[in-house]
């Protein structure tokens, strides 16, 4: 696994209660701490480009991308049994 760089300096801010909450929840939703979560934000916003997460934060990403492409493809596969198109069918068992 490759290491990120070493972080030596370090921002801060303040926030309220429900600011504090709702950068909390959206942390969370994407697999991130919230230290994690922040520090991704602000360098994609000051870059202007996405940053590619590392560790858990990667790999749950990457997994939920799997189960997002595997739910629709068994929703093609139900759509298309349901309204009988048969070429589709046979794909999709297999």
């Amino acid at each position: 696994m490759v290491k990120p760089p070493l972080r030596t300096k370090s921002i801060g801010f303040k926030v309220s209660e429900e600011e504090y909450a709702r950068l909390e929840e959206a942390a969370r939703a994407g697999g991130f701490t919230l230290g994690e979560w922040c520090r991704q934000v602000v360098l994609e916003d000051a870059s202007g480009e996405e940053i590619k997460p590392t560790g858990a934060g990667a790999e749950a990403q990457a997994l939920m991308a799997e189960l997002v492409a595997l739910g629709r493809s068994c929703s093609m596969c139900s759509s298309s049994w349901r309204t009988g198109r048969s070429r589709r069918r046979r794909r999709c068992n297999g």
